[in-house]
């Protein structure tokens, strides 16, 4: 629900009264998500939206104290990293997470374009144009990223063998947890980074106009 658009346009070398200079920026949050449990915790038998969806409608539950869930000791330690790198989790702990209360990152893009009109005769002229888009990127590799998920993220999957008598849950994230510098288990963002829209672009374009026609 949150978009900001801002652009500056005009000459400013001195000197060049036939360079134009155009700049747009557009920031917007990221789109909603939630997370849930992979499986049908509350026993409903009610599925979700479409087959790959069911039984991924049950919102997850984040617990103050790690102890009150029946989790192993790596998927303890793999929900409290999440806990603490995702603010959305960390806003819900201690309660059920709201639907579509999380978002993804916020989005942010500039773009650029350099135009410069050389004067060919009498009533033609020659226009040439360089547009930068997602010139962030071009900047810093880690900058201008377009991050989206799916609607629904299971984090956590019901143990469904060698319970012993326990609903024991494991981490079930959509990707696999990696290991950070120290050697420990971090759980993975799980948003993916959309290409081509998180990656700069150049283009060129002239445009000649003959006596006040355009080619």
């Amino acid at each position: 629900p949150h978009k900001v658009v801002a652009s500056v346009f005009g000459s400013p070398f001195p000197g060049l009264p036939d360079t134009e200079l155009s700049v747009l920026y557009t920031g917007q949050s990221g789109l909603p998500f939630s997370y849930v449990y992979g499986g049908d915790v509350n026993g409903d038998g009610y599925a979700g939206l479409g087959g790959s969806f069911d039984l991924f409608n049950d919102l997850l539950y984040i617990p103050n104290n790690l102890s009150e869930a029946p989790l192993s000791f790596v998927t303890q330690g793999l929900l409290a990293s999440a806990v603490e790198a995702d603010d959305c989790l960390a806003r819900h702990q201690g309660r059920t997470v709201r639907r579509n209360a999380c978002r993804a990152p916020w989005e942010n893009r500039l773009d650029l374009r350099v135009a410069h009109t050389l004067r060919v005769g009498a009533g033609t002229s020659v226009r040439l144009e360089a547009d930068l888009i997602n010139v962030l990127n071009l900047v810093n590799s880690d900058w201008g990223k377009v991050e989206r998920t799916q609607p629904l993220v299971p984090l956590m999957d019901l143990c469904r063998f060698n319970c012993d008598g326990r609903p024991l849950a494991s981490w079930g994230g959509a990707v696999l947890p990696q290991r950070d510098e120290e050697g420990k288990l971090r759980p993975t963002d799980p948003w993916t980074v959309m290409t081509p829209d998180s990656q700069w672009q150049m283009q060129l374009g002239a445009r000649v106009t003959f006596g006040g026609r355009e080619q």
